[in-house]
């Protein structure tokens, strides 16, 4: 299991429920088996059998504004 925190400063602005947003989109489309999204709480062991590449929690991300935020895959 590998964790991947991205840092990201945006140019343009950017709501961090729309970002949530469109990564559920992806994982539910064209990354579907790829990329889960999850709300419900993980732990390490629950990720372990998990046979998606990525998992994206929603919950452990953060905005510090519409120009900055973090991402937890």
């Amino acid at each position: 299991m590998l964790v991947t925190d991205l840092t990201y400063h945006l140019e343009e602005p950017a709501k961090y429920d729309n970002i949530k947003k469109v990564v559920k989109q992806a994982s539910e489309g064209p990354h579907t088996g790829i990329l889960c999204y999850t709300e419900n709480k993980t732990v390490s062991s629950s990720l372990t059998i998990d046979t998606h590449s990525s998992t994206f929690d929603p919950g452990a991300g953060i905005a510090l504004n519409d120009h900055f935020l973090n991402l937890i895959f």
